[in-house]
């Protein structure tokens, strides 16, 4: 299973593609927030979870 198919099935949606990043978010099953940040390049791969908001709560801009 890839990568991807992994987060859809832990219903976690891409939010924004940009080249180079992608942003996911979901919610788990008590409702907390999810966003994460997905960074890559030709030879390495970042990956930044932030968690454990309220599903209702705006991130910070």
């Amino acid at each position: 299973m890839t990568f991807r198919a992994q987060l859809a099935v832990c219903d976690v949606r891409p939010r924004v593609w940009l080249p180079g990043k992608v942003e996911y978010q979901g919610a788990d099953k008590k409702g907390r927030h999810l966003d994460l940040i997905i960074e890559y390049g030709e030879r390495w791969i970042s990956v930044i979870e932030q968690s454990n908001r309220p599903a209702w709560e705006k991130p910070n801009s």
